[in-house]
């Protein structure tokens, strides 16, 4: 009979995985709603307009909400890949402006985290 549990091994690495993931979307989340400054300067500077912010920052909190929560895997899946669309536009946005490397290489980590999170709680 299969058992769907994850292994203890995989649990060392998801629950410090997606804990920092939940809060880092948390932060930047509610960064997008209120606005934090240095958030709305960058989203401007990425040509981003002022009315997307809070959508962004909804479905950020809504994703880091699904990621911690005890909602079925599907749900969780979404959240990932919502999550993966929003780091690859940010990439893909900091390139098309020749954005500072830093900069591109910040959302390439959180996609590392992102994939330590979602295959280590397969």
């Amino acid at each position: 009979m299969k058992t769907t549990a994850t292994p203890p091994a995989n649990k060392l690495l998801y629950w410090p995985s997606t804990i920092l993931l939940v809060l880092i979307y948390m932060i930047t989340g509610i960064g997008n709603l209120i606005p934090f400054a240095h958030i709305a300067a960058d989203m401007s500077k990425l040509g981003y307009p002022a009315y997307f912010m809070p959508f962004l920052g909804v479905f950020k909190l809504l994703a880091a909400a699904a990621l911690i929560s005890p909602v079925s895997k599907n749900l969780k899946q979404f959240a990932y890949v919502g999550i993966i669309i929003d780091l690859t536009g940010a990439i893909y946005s900091r390139i098309a402006i020749q954005d500072t490397s830093i900069t591109i290489i910040i959302p390439v980590l959180i996609l590392l985290l992102v994939a330590g999170s979602w295959l280590s709680g397969l």
